[in-house]
């Protein structure tokens, strides 16, 4: 069975019901010259890599992710609104990655005052077999055993929909521009493509009619990610009711020193079930 290396950010979407991914662009780019296809095939490589004698494997340097998220749904029946603010940290010499989310939630799902805030905090220890995770939101923790195979199934059925590899095969309409010590790639999602990954994610929700953009801006020198946009629109339909759904995130990526530790309180929180087993 091919494994998928497991992803920080994957983990992170998981928790607020698999969405999308993004960045900012500024400025004004140039065409790149030369062989644009080359480049763009080998970025594409860089983010197919994947070690699959290892699935715990979180990437060769420590690494900080930053930035919003949203989706936004407008039903007859119901209005809703997620949205927030997200980092994940990656440690690799102590095979620990951590995501910190505030979020907040408008519609009937927040109750009587309409609106609700929620803290959410994630560690993923990956030093041995089998993996714990410890989730805490609002400051209660629970934690779970899980073997680093299973882990990493639960998160590629999440994740391909924040992954970039996923994005940069299912695309049409790919232009390439150079800026700075960067390139920016730009393209459309392939509709079709998108529609069932969805479908696969969304319960018993059929999602059609996908639309959107999709940015991804990488260091010239590794086509490490700086940069990665995404903002989707579609129709998501479920009990014979319409509705308009609109998913953007905003992440900002970097390699910084990062030396992770599980708090106090989930090392001794109790056991949960956090993910099938």
């Amino acid at each position: 069975m091919k494994l998928r290396k497991i992803s920080a950010i994957g983990g992170a979407i998981l928790l607020v019901g698999g969405m999308l991914t993004a960045c900012k662009s500024e400025g004004d780019s140039t065409p790149v010259s030369g062989d644009q296809q080359q480049i763009i095939d080998e970025i594409v490589a860089k983010f197919a890599q994947q070690d699959e004698t290892d699935p715990s494997y979180l990437g060769d340097s420590d690494r900080v992710v930053q930035g919003d998220f949203n989706v936004a749904i407008d039903a007859p029946s119901a209005q809703m609104e997620l949205g927030g603010k997200m980092t994940v940290q990656v440690d690799t010499d102590t095979k620990l990655a951590m995501l910190a989310m505030d979020a907040g939630i408008k519609g009937p799902q927040a109750g009587g005052a309409g609106q609700m805030q929620t803290k959410i905090d994630l560690y993923m220890n990956l030093a041995k077999e089998p993996a714990r995770i410890y989730v805490g939101q609002d400051g209660r923790w629970q934690q779970q055993e899980i073997s680093i195979e299973k882990l990493s199934e639960h998160m590629a059925s999440q994740q391909s929909q924040v992954d970039v590899d996923f994005y940069l095969n299912n695309a049409e309409n790919v232009t390439l521009e150079e800026k700075g010590d960067t390139y920016v790639l730009r393209a459309v999602p392939r509709s079709e493509a998108m529609r069932e990954k969805f479908a696969s994610s969304s319960g018993d929700a059929q999602i059609n009619d996908i639309d959107g953009e999709f940015v991804l801006t990488v260091a010239k020198d590794d086509y490490e990610m700086r940069n990665f946009r995404a903002d989707l629109k579609m129709v998501a339909e479920t009990q014979g009711e319409k509705g308009d759904m609109r998913v953007t995130f905003d992440l900002d990526s970097k390699e910084e020193s990062v030396d992770l530790q599980v708090p106090q309180e989930a090392l001794d929180s109790p056991e949960g079930s956090i993910f099938p087993n």
